[in-house]
């Protein structure tokens, strides 16, 4: 697994970190210019401190950013598996690579091994997040490690959490049968194109027979899916029939399942220059099987619009894609630049699609993204457009992704994360209509609690009934490789009216150590992880209204096979206010 020796221009400096008990923490300081490894033990600390401690090891380095011709271009810090011999060639585990920022930090919980090795490195080309540095300095710097026990914070909700067994990614998907039972399924993207990582099928999949107790994972194959695994989504139908999206590069293939997820068939893959895709299934009232199911998705090649394909209508297949953007003003605004979101189905068979998209034209060059629209269509053929909400000049609402939900009542809910572009304090808001989408209420601020909010999701239940998660920090800034990220939801009653809100954490500890990238494709791959928990939260309910969450979690170290990979989370609420009637 290891082998080779430090470079010869990077001596390695050793930092023996000794955590003796439960209260004490082990510090590491060290100073240097240009290129440095730094070979971390831990050997020595007690096994009981492990054992009874969640415990992170977290390293920093700082620099004078002034001392940068290009700010764009600072050193990098990651940290890579070690072994006694202060191996460099061990698997990297996390790497900060943020530009126009003053520090950067790596930390872990839960580390698996007892030797890492920091690396310090002048930014080269293609290391940075902003793109290749045509300039490459080496500026002073100093680095401190701490090794340290982290307490849980308090949730103010009642979850169980758990990290789903097998596989690892990011933006999951979930969907509870809570018509059959509360079958409870989540999805993930295994990176595509799936054969290319050894992967048989490019999606990860865990279902739960137990309403969310135990999971079982598999990657069901469908269609052409070995070359999928750029996006997925989930979708179950009143009669538990389970819809799955799996995104390739030329299509959208999609299976369907009538067991629980135990078999799957294909479908004809609608969508060509598909990205971001999103299901939604319908039942006529009395019916035993799904009269429409749906799948839009962002077109990438030709006009970057969003496009609905019928794929099923009455139980005959029809891949038939359709425009999403047909108002003028809106088709004017959103050419070359959309983003996306989910689409639920009102109980008339109504559909309701959400997106984002620039708040005017420039001359061809996309404005800030501003506008959210609502998409409605009674058909899934023919749409027509309304703007919900329009944000100031200097914010934008481009945080991945706008999300839209559907009470039994047919109030609708839009949710979205406006922030002051491009890196400054961002909050989730929520907008409400009570008349089929034809108005709408002005926004309120529902993450009063963090000073960064991304990343949401919502599901709504009985009449003014809707739970929101996101992901949030107390930094005031996406971009701060110093932020500790936990997800939290807020559970708000009357919302249509006079809403009361509750907030709480779902994780104890931090899901993410360090910056969010929302940039989606435009994220670096190369440098700093910031996409790691890629682009969206989400959460469903059950049948006694209780929230059931999948996200991303990157906090502690990456399972065994690739330290690299972030956990998939599960968390299920066991106490606290339902979304029932």
């Amino acid at each position: 697994m290891f082998g080779g020796g430090a470079r010869a221009d990077s001596p390695v400096i050793e930092a023996l970190m000794d955590a003796i008990d439960a209260t004490g923490a082990g510090d590491f300081s060290a100073t240097g210019t240009g290129n440095g490894d730094v070979f971390v033990d831990i050997s020595k600390t007690r096994a009981s401190f492990f054992a009874n401690n969640y415990v992170v090891v977290d390293a920093r380095i700082t620099y004078d950013l002034g001392l940068l011709l290009n700010p764009d271009c600072p050193p990098y810090l990651q940290i890579l598996q070690s072994d006694a011999a202060k191996s460099t060639s061990g698997a990297r585990v996390r790497r900060s690579a943020e530009n126009r920022v003053s520090t950067q930090r790596v930390a872990i919980a839960q580390p698996q091994l007892r030797y890492y090795m920091l690396q310090i490195r002048r930014n080269s080309p293609g290391e940075s997040t902003a793109g290749p540095c045509a300039l490459i300095q080496s500026i002073p710097w100093t680095l401190k490690v701490r090794l340290f026990a982290s307490a849980p914070a308090s949730t103010g909700f009642g979850f169980t959490t758990m990290h789903l067994p097998d596989g690892g990614d990011g933006e999951p998907s979930i969907a509870v049968d809570r018509w059959n039972g509360d079958t409870v399924y989540v999805s993930a993207p295994v990176g595509g194109p799936a054969v290319a990582g050894g992967n048989p099928a490019g999606v990860d999949f865990w279902r739960s027979l137990d309403a969310g107790g135990n999971f079982t994972h598999s990657q069901p194959s469908f269609s052409l899916n070995a070359i999928g695994g750029f996006d997925s989504h989930l979708a179950v139908a009143r009669n538990g029939d389970v819809w799955q999206a799996d995104l390739g590069a030329a299509a959208i293939y999609v299976g369907v399942s009538h067991d629980k997820g135990a078999t799957w068939t294909g479908t004809t893959p609608p969508g060509v220059d598909a990205d971001r895709e999103w299901l939604a299934t319908y039942t006529s009232p009395g019916a035993s099987a799904p009269s429409k199911v749906v799948v839009s998705y962002h077109d990438i090649n030709v006009d970057n619009l969003p496009y609905e394909c019928l794929i099923l209508s009455n139980g005959v297949g029809q891949p038939v894609c359709n425009p999403m953007i047909t108002d003028p003003t809106a088709l004017a605004n959103a050419f070359g630049n959309t983003f996306i979101g989910n689409q639920v189905f009102g109980s008339d068979g109504v559909v309701y699609a959400i997106v984002a998209s620039p708040g005017a034209p420039t001359g061809g060059a996309p404005a800030a993204t501003r506008n959210i629209y609502l998409a409605k269509s009674a058909d899934a053929v023919i749409f027509t457009n309304k703007l919900i909400y329009s944000a100031p000049l200097g914010n934008d609402v481009a945080a991945l992704f706008p999300v839209i939900a559907i009470d039994d009542a047919g109030n609708l809910y839009a949710v979205w994360s406006e922030r002051v572009a491009p890196y400054g304090p961002s909050s989730v808001k929520l907008s409400t209509s009570t008349d089929h989408g034809n108005t709408w209420s002005a926004p309120r601020t529902v993450s009063t609690n963090t000073s960064s909010a991304v990343l949401p999701w919502a599901v709504a239940g009985a009449s003014g009934k809707v739970d929101i998660v996101y992901a949030g920090s107390s930094n005031p800034s996406t971009n701060d490789p110093t932020a500790d990220w936990y997800m939290y939801m807020a559970s708000i009653r009357s919302a249509t009216g006079a809403p009361v809100t509750t907030l709480g954490r779902i994780s104890p500890q931090p899901i993410r150590y360090g910056s969010i990238c929302l940039s989606g494709l435009g994220c670096t791959t190369g440098g700093d992880d910031g996409r790691i928990l890629l682009d969206f939260t989400m959460v469903d309910r059950d049948s006694n209204g209780l929230a059931h969450v999948s996200y991303a979690n990157s906090g502690p170290e990456g399972p065994t096979d690739d330290p690299r990979r972030t956990y998939t989370d599960y968390a299920r609420q066991t106490s606290g206010g339902s979304l029932a009637h």
